[in-house]
């Protein structure tokens, strides 16, 4: 049985990701890739083929290169498939299609689109001051008295008159000669 790490090992037993990765850096360093002894890296290429983090950062290492240094064959851009000219031939013909008489904006389409858009958030409104107004209402008053206080408020105590004053001091005098 032949797995994919059997492969691997029999198309390249020798470059293991480390070796890649330094060949990687070296060839980002190299200014271009003629002067790596003008021929390309097989071993590498075959180490990319099969292993996706190595190629990954060779990736990441030829696009540092072309912005760096500007390297026009590394910056060769693809042609697009068929697939981007049907989504391309799809937008011109959206934006080119006449408006329908439903999606034209006027003033009562506006209202209208902003009417349904609060309706959730009024309803939940009218909801909450209801719920909080039922439960405030029924809410046992904690208080005692069913009067209402207000702040500030004045209590008037009538003046003591003479008979009120001779009653008191009577009133000490007989206790302490109670004692």
């Amino acid at each position: 049985m032949i797995t994919d790490t059997n492969k691997k090992a029999r198309l390249d037993p020798e470059l293991g990701c480390r070796e890649a990765r330094k060949r990687i850096r070296a060839q980002q360093s190299l200014p271009t890739p003629e002067a790596n002894s003008g021929q390309p890296d097989s071993r590498l290429d075959a180490h990319l083929l099969f292993c996706p983090n190595c190629a990954a950062e060779a990736r990441v290492s030829r696009l540092y290169r072309f912005i760096l240094a500007g390297d026009a064959p590394l910056g060769t851009t693809l042609e697009p498939d068929a697939d981007w000219f049907k989504g391309l031939r799809a937008r011109i013909e959206r934006e080119t299609s006449p408006k329908s008489p439903a999606s034209e904006e006027s003033f009562a389409g506006i209202v209208w689109l902003a009417a349904r858009q609060m309706v959730p958030a009024m309803v939940a409104l009218v909801l909450l001051i209801v719920g909080a107004t039922l439960f405030w209402s029924s809410r046992p008053d904690l208080r005692g008295s069913t009067d209402p206080v207000l702040m500030n408020q004045v209590v008037e105590y009538p003046q003591p008159t003479s008979d009120d004053v001779l009653g008191t001091l009577l009133a000490v005098e007989d206790k302490k000669n109670a004692k």
